[in-house]
């Protein structure tokens, strides 16, 4: 019963980080946004490193973390935050969901993994449901929005793939605390070359950008790690299916927005999709 609280909890987590973001970016710039994101993780991860009795500490592949750092959380969250400013948080959450698909194609590509004739029906659901989620998007104003959450769910396909082919079978808080480093090097690179700019935001955006890297990056990484060695990644694959559920009704309790009846039936095709693509794994 523990796990699967902290299997639902995790998936609530990620979920929960989207309607966040959308509110901290409203005052910081995306750039700002994703270092302050990036850095709360990695400091989060950090402590939880320090207090843990694991010993000795496993040797890190710097060759490949290095790039999946740089993709992820850096690359794709500066991309969603960037998405924030044209979309709504319901959007994000709706397009961001099709994650599931590229890490699919990708796999299959680069990784020649063999796609299930049971599964392309289910493909096919998933795609039509980002596309009637992104032309929602821009029926409001929010193409561009739905663009780089479009290229932030390609990115995060691109990263899964490159984790199963070079660390699938390294120790996965050693991976996610040297890649969240890795991402928080880099935003704060790319913050300093942009000038930084703190002041004027309020308290609440503060605690929104503070606990959108606690929730979206710290957090969720330290469970999910946990409970790939405690459930079948069946499970927690179809889990997924949680993230766009709980991220809907948190940008709704929060005030971020609520899709449109044509996002709700892309949504739903999404989850229909990820759902019969696992059944079929």
């Amino acid at each position: 019963m523990k796990n699967w609280i902290i299997l639902f909890a995790c998936m609530a987590s990620w979920g929960l980080s989207n309607p966040l973001a959308d509110i901290a970016v409203l005052r910081f710039s995306p750039i700002t946004l994703t270092a302050i994101e990036c850095s709360v993780g990695f400091l989060f991860l950090a402590c939880i490193r320090m207090v843990s009795s694991k010993s000795p500490r496993p040797k890190i592949k710097w060759r490949y973390l290095w790039w999946i750092g740089a993709l992820q959380p850096f690359a794709a969250w500066m991309l969603g935050n960037y998405g924030y400013k044209s979309a709504t948080a319901s959007t994000g959450v709706i397009i961001l969901s099709s994650e599931a698909i590229f890490s699919l194609f990708i796999a299959r590509l680069w990784l020649s993994h063999k796609i299930p004739s049971q599964a392309f029906f289910s493909i096919f659901l998933g795609v039509v449901g980002v596309a009637l989620a992104a032309g929602g998007s821009l029926a409001l104003g929010g193409g561009s929005g739905a663009v780089y959450f479009l290229f932030s769910a390609l990115l995060f396909g691109i990263y899964s793939a490159g984790m199963r082919k070079y660390l699938m079978n390294e120790d996965p808080f050693t991976v996610a605390f040297a890649q969240t480093g890795v991402s928080t090097f880099l935003a704060l690179i790319v913050l300093v070359a942009f000038h930084p700019h703190f002041g004027g935001a309020p308290i609440h955006v503060w605690v929104a950008a503070i606990s959108s890297g606690i929730f979206g990056v710290g957090l969720p990484f330290v469970a999910f790690n946990f409970l790939s060695g405690q459930l079948s990644s069946k499970v927690t694959g179809s889990a997924l299916n949680l993230i766009p559920v709980a991220g809907v009704a948190a940008s709704a309790l929060l005030g971020r927005g609520i899709p449109t009846a044509i996002q709700t039936m892309g949504g739903v095709l999404v989850l229909i999709s990820i759902w019969g693509v696992s059944r079929t794994q």
